[in-house]
């Protein structure tokens, strides 16, 4: 069985478990981009609670562009800020040192195009979490009333940032800030891998 599902940036644990869920998944290209999604936005867990993370796009985005045709914007500095923020939220964390250096490498490498930055950062996660490279990117757009078979429709099943809902039930693991804010779910894999590592999957 396939899961069709749109390609987020540093994803929740949620949509990575779709990778061990479905024995192959199909990264929807074929979109146009969607604001206030996944696609430019994740989130991290830090002293304060929940920070979310925006990727800043050229001018002109819409919902009418294309996913793959969406430029990143490099005009203000925020490479180095989202570097610090993930610094300062997880640098304590038992396995930062072990993958830090390879995740700053992909934001420091200023891709152009958001669908490859957010590809990039996919395949550096599925690698961290030893987790075959198991999918193919979408050919054609497929509708949600359209039935093909084999495939499961996942797309827009993790939903926006105002609700940060989602059909998976996280399991508790240790976190950095859990003795002051609780556990926190939905945060961006990133939580997990740093402070589980290899356990983590």
């Amino acid at each position: 069985m396939k899961g069709l599902i749109e390609l987020h940036t540093l994803p929740s644990s949620a949509y990575i478990s779709h990778f061990l869920a479905y024995e192959q998944i199909i990264i929807e290209q074929m979109e146009h981009f969607q604001k206030r999604s996944f696609r430019s936005r994740f989130v991290i867990g830090d002293a304060q609670g929940l920070r979310p993370i925006s990727i800043p796009l050229q001018k002109g985005k819409n919902q009418q562009l294309p996913i793959t045709e969406v430029e990143v914007s490099y005009a203000h500095p925020w490479v180095k800020k989202t570097i610090q923020s993930i610094q300062t939220a997880y640098g304590k964390a038992p396995f930062f040192v072990y993958y830090a250096e390879d995740l700053f490498a992909i934001f420091q490498a200023k891709h152009n195009s958001l669908f490859k930055l957010n590809l990039a950062l996919l395949e550096f996660l599925l690698e961290s979490f030893q987790i075959g490279k198991n999918y193919e990117l979408s050919t054609f757009y497929k509708s949600a009333d359209q039935n093909i078979d084999e495939v499961v429709d996942l797309r827009n099943s993790i939903h926006k940032m105002d609700s940060l809902q989602s059909v998976f039930a996280p399991q508790p693991y240790p976190q950095l800030f859990e003795a002051q804010k609780g556990f926190q779910s939905h945060l961006s894999s990133l939580d997990l891998l740093f402070n589980c590592g290899p356990e983590a999957i």
